[in-house]
């Protein structure tokens, strides 16, 4: 017998051999993008992909180029994937800027997104503060870009930045990748 499921709107039915066995594990395959909760709590591992360190690369959306830091904790972007959901999280350390004018592009990201997804982005420029940024991540895409919080298209966010600026991100996006 099928069971009725009403969760955070999302409504469906799940049948009897999609649920899992007694002791919690999944009797579903990977392949059918149900991810099962082990019994004491925890997401299965064979669901998690943890090899996550993002070597990812900046432009600016119209013309000019934006070099990142590559050293140490500079710029570091991390990873995660908890069945079609991926987690990215980080900062990326401006090294150096020749005339950057458009959105920001934060391209090479590790999996094609799913649906349009929207970041939380800051930027902590070294002579002008912190200043908020969206960034959108369209369907079939692995690039993020960063415009001024306007919404104008395309904006001049990459002008804001300066040598040793620090874009800060965090992205949760959808992904079809197996």
């Amino acid at each position: 017998m099928p069971t009725f499921v009403n969760a955070a709107m999302v409504t469906g039915v799940v049948k009897d051999t999609d649920k899992a066995t007694s002791g919690g594990n999944s009797v579903v395959s990977q392949s059918t993008k149900v991810v099962q909760v082990e019994s004491d709590g925890r997401v299965h591992d064979s669901y998690i992909t943890r090899s996550g360190h993002i070597t990812a690369t900046v432009a600016a959306g119209t013309s000019g180029t934006i070099t990142p830091n590559t050293t140490g904790a500079a710029s570091d972007l991390f990873y995660s994937r908890v069945g079609t959901i991926v987690f990215i999280t980080g900062n990326i350390t401006i090294a150096s800027l020749s005339s950057p004018v458009g959105s920001i592009n934060i391209t090479n990201l590790p999996f094609i997104s799913s649906a349009d997804a929207v970041a939380n982005v800051n930027i902590q420029a070294p002579s002008s503060g912190d200043i908020s940024f969206t960034g959108w991540l369209l369907n079939d895409s692995t690039t993020l870009k960063i415009y001024e919080n306007s919404g104008a298209q395309p904006s001049a966010a990459a002008e804001l930045l300066q040598t040793s600026s620090t874009i800060y991100i965090s992205l949760t996006y959808l992904t079809d990748a197996s």
